[in-house]
């Protein structure tokens, strides 16, 4: 549709069918029956998965059309509600002991009036981040609240930090940006990392995401949270599942290299839970981030400043570990990164890839909303033909894949090199 055509003013009509409810109905049914007969911790997690896709199905079909742009509309003020709950501390607030507080001790507790709380926390009772009651004693003006099971999430270190992070840095000034961005720029992937919506929001085409982060000292601590806080979350599972015991060291001992590894967070969880990983490991990343502090023992693992954009892998013949690495950059700086590590593989040599991996059948609704959020600063989600095709560009090969079942984040990749060009190793 052009920009001068009129949209048409008709709504569809609204009347979905008794059949195609049922139908949703009994996939639903069929879901929680698969989550009741599951035996093992990978087919619970797929039936839990069916059961949220088919509830949303279901969803969907009872919304008229009024719901559904309202829902578009406003549902972001959940987000903005729950934000706020945090600031305030109302979250932290609820009793622990799941007993209900009232919303005059509750606002009292929060230091905020009795008319805003009660704004916020009737909304997030409402889609039941918190519990709301009432008691025969009590006027309807005054309803008490409790925890519920997301509030709880939301007391966590994971969940303060991510929500604090996404809302107040990567979503808060890209919201604003993202139309004339790309009324500017062309209905099409970032090209570069620099020239993003986070960077035209930032009123910069020469910075990415990270050189910005690190003129803000506040925003980029939140950020460091929110990436330990994510890699305790996510590694637990997976470490169990990779055979970290299988890789080979390099004539000096080496058997990994944490590359833009950060402060540490994923190696130290690699060295805590993997005894069995023999040899030295290596913490990678730029020197300013090194001189930052770092979380890992400096008696056990190397420090090494790098810059995998410029330098080619000074650490040959070793295994290297890339965590959320990948999806932070478009395919162009990507493959740079590629390039500077094949000539430090050898044919016993892995590259593992710890990082989001989209079925390109039904992919999951979630990943594909981070995808989005990863576009903004430049950074994409891939499904498995687009890293086979990415890493085939530069000679590599996807050997394997791991997954743990309880977290539909991140997968490893366990990735070889070929080599290009008819030059193979």
């Amino acid at each position: 549709m052009s920009p001068t055509t009129r949209p048409p003013l008709v709504i569809p009509d609204f009347s979905p069918s008794i059949s195609s409810l049922k139908e949703s109905c009994n996939a639903i049914q069929q879901a929680i029956t698969q989550y009741e007969n599951a035996g093992t911790d990978s087919s619970r997690s797929t039936a839990l998965e069916a059961i949220q896709n088919t509830s949303n199905t279901f969803s969907k079909l009872v919304k008229n059309p009024t719901e559904i742009i309202a829902d578009l509309t406003f549902r972001l003020n959940l987000n903005f509600a729950s934000r706020i709950a945090i600031e305030m501390g109302l979250y932290t607030s609820l009793p622990k002991d799941n007993s209900y507080i009232s919303l005059a001790d509750l606002a009292k507790a929060t230091n905020a009036t009795e008319e805003f709380t009660l704004r916020i926390a009737r909304l997030l009772a409402s889609f039941d981040f918190i519990k709301q009651q009432y008691t025969a004693n009590d006027p309807k003006e005054n309803p008490q609240y409790a925890h519920a099971f997301t509030s709880r999430v939301l007391t966590t270190s994971p969940g303060i930090a991510g929500s604090k992070f996404c809302f107040d840095t990567l979503h808060r000034s890209a919201f604003a940006a993202i139309p004339s961005f790309y009324t500017k720029h062309g209905f099409r992937s970032p090209q570069h990392s620099t020239n993003t919506v986070f960077s035209h929001a930032h009123g910069t085409s020469s910075q990415g995401f990270f050189e910005i982060l690190e003129q803000r000292p506040a925003e980029l601590a939140v950020f460091n949270e929110a990436m330990r806080s994510e890699a305790r979350l996510t590694m637990g599972g997976l470490l169990g599942l990779y055979p970290f015991g299988e890789l080979v060291g390099n004539a000096e001992g080496v058997v990994l290299v944490d590359v833009g590894g950060g402060k540490g967070h994923s190696l130290v969880e690699i060295c805590r839970q993997r005894p069995e990983l023999e040899g030295k490991v290596v913490l990678q990343d730029l020197q300013r981030v090194l001189d930052g502090g770092v979380l890992v023992d400096k008696e056990k693992t190397g420090l090494m400043g790098y810059d995998f954009f410029s330098e080619v892998q000074p650490i040959k013949g070793s295994n290297y570990f890339f965590k959320r690495i990948f999806h932070d950059w478009p395919e162009e700086e990507c493959k740079t990164i590629l390039r500077n590590l094949a000539p430090s593989m050898c044919p016993t040599s892995k590259l593992l890839i710890c990082d989001t991996l989209i079925h390109d059948e039904k992919p999951d609704p979630l990943l594909l909303l981070r995808d989005i959020s990863m576009m903004t600063m430049g950074g994409k989600e891939r499904s498995l033909r687009q890293w086979s095709e990415l890493l085939g560009s530069e000679g590599f090969r996807i050997k394997r894949t791991f997954k743990d079942a309880k977290c539909r984040d991140v997968d490893i990749l366990e990735v070889v090199f070929e080599g290009v060009d008819g030059a193979r190793l």
